[in-house]
């Protein structure tokens, strides 16, 4: 339907041969402002936008003035014009309104949730993201009704001429059949693969920031050990009266007489078991095979079912998980700083990283990260070789 409205448009207003370079010219300033805008060349996108409108203005307004208005729009948001890039978006706006072209329509949701994100407007951005989706699922239908018209036409076009033979006919319906398959998948998939890229940006975000943290709290605790002493001394002897507790029945069995001692000491006891797990995650122990709850309650001085409650509710899992996000977290540190760890086989990365096989460290590694290793080590490859496109992430 669209299709058609853009030939019919093309052919009132772009007869003969001046009309036509016109309108080649503004799409070609059009496609050069989009290219500059994603080099982060933003005064020589505007520069040819600008351009654009101005060759433009021979004929009506058409939706590629509306991509024009959008360019712009986008150009103001990297710039924190909210105000400007509005004023853009909203000729944008009038133009789909008029054209009803619904591909102009879902860049202009996607530019609005941008605008009103720098405006922090939450109940815009919702607004518009709901309009994107319309739009993405109008197109879907559209796609799919344009692949089955066709199909029909062409369907019904050899049962009247007859001649194609059934084999013929069948050979047609399997590749428009694999074409139709071929552009949903490709549509799913781009979806996919943007989510996957999101995550793998996610993780090493995440990762820096524990490396800029983990530099922050050396430096803290470098200064602290030079006045701290005496309070180390006074925390051994709490957690030596922990780990006597640990002898009896049980460590949690609470009554009258002693139930004000365990109120008083919970605080105080927590946090030294926290820096002690704090101490343990800056080694490499969590990497031996033989890693163990009862290992780990040694090395912290106390009981297993104590160290289990803390793990628990501090750091909001058990401890085959807290060991395994130590693990694979050490993993990604080692893919990510050194190259030399790409190069290595899912088996070594997996006994590295202290698992007992291949197939357990790849299924951890994705509940993790929700990416495969094998895709997760590609992504930080392509970014070593396009480090452009890590500078725009």
């Amino acid at each position: 339907m669209h299709l058609s409205n853009a030939l019919k448009l093309r052919k009132n207003f772009y007869i003969g041969p001046k009309k036509d370079h016109d309108f080649y010219s503004v799409n070609n300033e059009q496609l050069l402002g989009l290219n500059y805008y994603y080099l982060e060349q933003y005064q020589n996108a505007l520069s040819h936008y600008n351009k654009g409108l101005s060759q433009g203005k021979s004929f009506p307004e058409t939706y590629l003035t509306g991509l024009i208005h959008n360019g712009i729009a986008n150009i103001y948001i990297k710039l924190n014009k909210a105000t400007e890039a509005e004023e853009e978006l909203s000729k944008a706006k009038r133009i789909a309104e008029e054209t009803q072209y619904l591909q102009l329509k879902e860049e202009i949701y996607e530019t609005a949730q941008k605008i009103y994100m720098l405006k922090n407007e939450v109940s815009k951005i919702k607004e518009y993201k709901e309009k994107k989706d319309s739009v993405e699922a109008q197109l879907d239908i559209e796609t799919k009704n344009l692949f089955n018209d066709l199909l029909s036409k062409e369907i019904k076009k050899n049962s009247q001429t007859k001649k194609f033979t059934l084999a013929n006919n069948i050979v047609l319906i399997i590749v428009m059949a694999a074409m139709i398959f071929s552009c949903i998948y490709f549509f799913y998939y781009k979806k996919a693969e943007d989510r996957t890229n999101k995550r793998f940006k996610a993780i090493i975000a995440e990762l820096n920031r524990r490396a800029g943290e983990k530099k922050s709290m050396q430096t803290h605790y470098e200064n602290k050990m030079m006045f701290g002493a005496n309070n180390d001394l006074k925390g051994e002897s709490d957690l030596n009266q922990l780990d006597k507790s640990s002898n009896n029945e049980s460590p949690y069995l609470i009554n009258k007489s002693n139930l004000e001692d365990i109120n008083l000491m919970t605080a105080f006891t927590e946090e030294k078991l926290l820096k002690k797990l704090e101490d343990f995650e800056g080694t490499d122990l969590y990497l031996r095979n033989d890693m163990s709850l009862p290992s780990l309650a040694s090395f912290c001085k106390t009981n297993t079912k104590y160290l289990s409650r803390i793990i628990n509710s501090r750091k909001g899992m058990d401890f085959n998980n807290y060991i395994n996000t130590l693990r694979i977290n050490f993993i990604i540190e080692k893919l990510n700083n050194d190259p030399e760890y790409r190069k290595y086989k899912i088996a070594a990365l997996a006994d590295e990283s202290g698992f007992s096989s291949q197939n357990k460290f790849a299924t951890v590694f994705k509940k993790i990260t929700s990416i495969s290793p094998s895709v997760f080590i590609k992504y930080l490859q392509d970014q070593q070789q396009d480090p452009y496109e890590e500078s725009q992430s």
